[in-house]
């Protein structure tokens, strides 16, 4: 029989992997940044991946999934485009100003330096 009386509240519950998978990304993007090589960053995508599937296996258990249907894959990759189309964007904003601001202190800094 055909239940669908929780598939709403799973839904929400795989947007918010896919949310959090984002979060996820941005860190294992930094990472990427600090070590540009190949062979890094095709491990880093490996562990990405292990880390959003046992991220969605142990929602699974903890909220008793049924067995896997199509619409919680497409709630995960949803909850990853929210958080790259917009909250990505507002940390990559902020990130930015930090280190404009940064950048002008150390400046600052820098001159004072030269001038004694």
């Amino acid at each position: 029989m055909f239940e669908t009386s929780n598939q709403l509240l799973i839904f929400l519950v795989c947007t918010s992997c896919g949310l959090a998978s984002g979060i996820i990304y941005d860190l294992f993007y930094l990472i990427k940044y600090v070590f540009p090589q190949k062979f890094v960053d095709a491990i880093l995508s490996i562990v990405f991946f292990c880390l959003l599937a046992f991220m969605y296996v142990m929602c699974s258990v903890l909220f008793e999934f049924p067995s896997f249907r199509v619409y919680m894959y497409f709630a995960l990759l949803i909850g990853l485009l929210l958080y790259v189309k917009s909250f990505h964007i507002i940390v990559a904003f902020l990130a930015k100003r930090l280190y404009n601001v940064l950048k002008k202190v150390r400046l600052k800094e820098d001159g004072k330096a030269k001038e004694n």
